[in-house]
């Protein structure tokens, strides 16, 4: 084992690793670190992590995992069932911070779980109401030592393949476990390297200082040195509009229908977003369980559009406000006045109001807060579908993301998925889902963006997994 990688990223602080996050640095950071009890295989399964097996009982409120013997915390403590509690209890505690308006999602879903150890080999968790897709939310919860919580934030011990031996707020510096439980990486050293700026990411790629840098730009392609690969892979992020369904015109499924069918999507991308985007159809990506790719999304139909709105009492034009981020942040200026332009086209007058000021979490809370206008620009994140359905789409939860939207199909589907184990039943009710949202959107459908990467000679081989995320662990040589 010899060499070292460099990264160069965006940040390269970490912080509490319970903080809740779905920023793609931070978690990739992370998880080199740290491990979780279990970690994502494939669309809607799961492969051991610290847990090396698991059951559930057939109402889907008791789960049972049996921990990997003798794994240590890089500390040298050994990892024991009451370690899993104490992260779990912490975890999920309504007080722990969140990124850019995630605080409390993950406490939501547990606010009554009781988890407990049975032996040292065995955590316990029995659920108020039944959650089949429980792994979906613990392949988010990094396991640390329960005796330094005091210091987590600076003492940032996990049990996973990468252990920490520097940082700054201009580097991490990680070294390969040489104890881990799913053998030593091939790279001995990995510095992570902040650089905010995308065009010197790019210059120390060229140069030969970087090795690997997330987020390549597709206006930056041509300055790519020969010898630089760029990979790409489609992402499972949804960039999308919530339509505020509690009140204004789009209540109305028809007004929330044409506005979908007024936008031209391949001119959107191709304009806004110089093509490196695919057309969003419904709630999921291909990516997640429950896509149904015979759904062909909203076509554009100005006619339509118009029809759908006379049929609404819009016949003589509408007028609808959108939110979006302060600036162009996200490019959500040269988004959102093209969908002004757009919807000019169907007698739609689009006032855009931005956020006061340029604090990303701040507008998140904004939109969690269900204080929108008619509009708002957001993403749907989650790989999980059911995260998707709960946070954002199921009436009775009314999650962090819901705006309004009630629909009784959909929540009954949701309902019944949650009592589902068996994955092609699962599947088929996710599927159920993506449909009827298609046919009564809750967002304003748009893309799904084409992710870049820039990698060096040495990490050619290197293949994205779905959720995007980078892992030093599975580069190889």
């Amino acid at each position: 084992m010899t060499n070292s990688v460099n990264i160069y990223h965006k940040r390269v602080r970490i912080g509490d690793p319970h903080t809740n996050s779905d920023t793609s640095t931070r978690v990739s950071m992370l998880f080199s670190i740290y491990d979780a009890l279990v970690q994502r295989d494939g669309i809607g399964t799961f492969r051991p992590g610290l847990a090396e097996s698991w059951s559930v009982s057939s109402d889907a409120k008791t789960w049972k995992f049996k921990l990997r013997k003798s794994v240590s915390f890089h500390n040298g403590e050994k990892l024991v069932a009451d370690d899993v509690v104490a992260n779990f209890n912490r975890f999920r505690d309504p007080s722990m911070k969140g990124e850019a308006g995630t605080k409390g999602v993950y406490p939501s879903y547990f606010e009554k779980t009781v988890a407990s150890a049975l032996d040292d080999q065995t955590v316990k968790m029995e659920l108020e109401t039944p959650m089949s897709d429980l792994l979906d939310l613990l392949i988010e919860m990094p396991i640390a030592p329960r005796n330094h919580f005091d210091t987590i934030e600076e003492d940032l011990t996990g049990t996973g393949p990468y252990v920490l031996e520097e940082s700054s707020d201009k580097h991490l510096v990680t070294v390969a476990n040489k104890d881990y439980w799913g053998g030593e990486a091939q790279y001995k050293t990995v510095n992570w390297i902040k650089e905010t700026n995308a065009m010197k990411r790019l210059e120390a790629l060229n140069r030969g200082e970087a090795d690997f840098i997330p987020s390549l730009d597709v206006s930056l392609h041509d300055q790519v040195n020969p010898r630089v690969t760029i990979v790409e892979k489609e992402s499972n992020v949804c960039m999308i509009y919530f339509f505020n369904a509690q009140k204004g015109p789009c209540m109305d499924k028809r007004v929330r229908q044409a506005l979908n069918y007024g936008i031209d999507k391949k001119r959107l991308i191709d304009e806004v977003l110089n093509g490196a985007a695919y057309p969003l159809e419904s709630v999921f990506s291909p990516l997640s369980l429950g896509y149904v790719p015979d759904v062909p999304g909203y076509p554009y139909n100005q006619e339509k559009a118009k029809k759908l709105l006379a049929e609404a009492g819009y016949g003589d034009g509408l007028q609808i406000s959108l939110n979006k981020p302060f600036g162009d942040g996200w490019g959500t200026k040269v988004l959102s006045e093209n969908l002004h332009d757009q919807y000019e086209l169907i007698g739609v007058d689009l006032k855009i109001n931005s956020y006061p000021n340029d604090n990303p979490g701040e507008y998140s809370d904004f939109v969690k807060a269900k204080e929108i206008d008619d509009m708002a620009w957001f993403d749907s994140s989650p790989l999980s579908t059911y995260r998707v359905c709960r946070e954002k789409l199921h009436s009775g939860y009314k999650g962090a993301w819901w705006e309004g939207y009630s629909n009784a199909t959909v929540d009954s589907l949701i309902d019944q998925s949650e009592r589902t184990l068996d994955l092609a039943k699962k599947e088929e009710l996710f599927k159920g889902v993506y449909r009827e949202a298609w046919d009564d959107p809750p967002w304003l459908y748009l893309y799904r963006p084409r992710m870049f990467w820039g990698v060096s000679e040495k990490l050619k081989k290197w293949k994205p997994a779905n959720d995007g995320l980078t892992f030093p662990f599975y580069f190889s040589k």
